[in-house]
């Protein structure tokens, strides 16, 4: 279930996607669907993206796909400091974020959303790489009686993780995830 949040929230703390709804409750189609997401990622797609939250240092996360197949893929991932030095497992654990490699299935990663509690429009988002025209995903819940809305911008040219995510708790921003740069293949 790790990597589907990886994927899906690309934020930290892993907020904001909710669990697989239950079989008889609608549910928000995702994005892409697998075979989108299996042409747009082959073996050394390299994604980053830096994390920004609530009081903490920000960090950035390196992807890579080592592995491709009909079923999934393979990604290694490492964390990363503002200045770029690697974290080791244990600096990356302290910060919830995971470094290493994982496997998910491109029906995990292709996501799903209770209908009931989010809504996605077209829309629009600015990160480094230049302006797109996204599927954005809001994400409603409710934690601990605290309301929170997270904004998934998926680049609707795209195909894959969400360019940008913000969490806002209580109307406060709480953590920021943005794609910095996309290579590859």
């Amino acid at each position: 279930m790790l990597p589907v949040l990886l994927w899906l929230s690309a934020c930290a703390p892993r907020v904001g996607v909710p669990p697989a709804p239950a079989a008889a409750e609608a549910t928000i189609a995702p994005p892409f669907t697998v075979a989108q997401l299996r042409a747009a990622h082959p073996v050394g797609t390299h994604l980053r993206f830096r994390i920004e939250r609530y009081n903490q240092p920000p960090l950035e996360e390196w992807w890579t796909w080592t592995a491709v197949d009909e079923a999934g893929c393979t990604i290694t991932s490492t964390v990363h400091d503002a200045t770029g030095a690697a974290l080791t497992a244990e600096q990356a654990t302290a910060f919830q974020r995971r470094t290493g490699t994982w496997r998910a299935e491109w029906t995990e990663l292709s996501g799903r959303f209770p209908a009931a509690r989010n809504r996605i429009v077209a829309s629009w988002a600015d990160v480094p790489g230049g302006r797109f025209d996204t599927w954005l995903v809001t994400v409603r819940s409710a934690t601990d009686g605290r309301r929170t809305v997270s904004e998934h911008h998926y680049a609707q040219a795209m195909p894959g993780p969400p360019l940008l995510v913000t969490t806002e708790v209580e109307g406060i921003v709480v953590s920021r995830t943005t794609m910095v740069k996309r290579s590859g293949p």
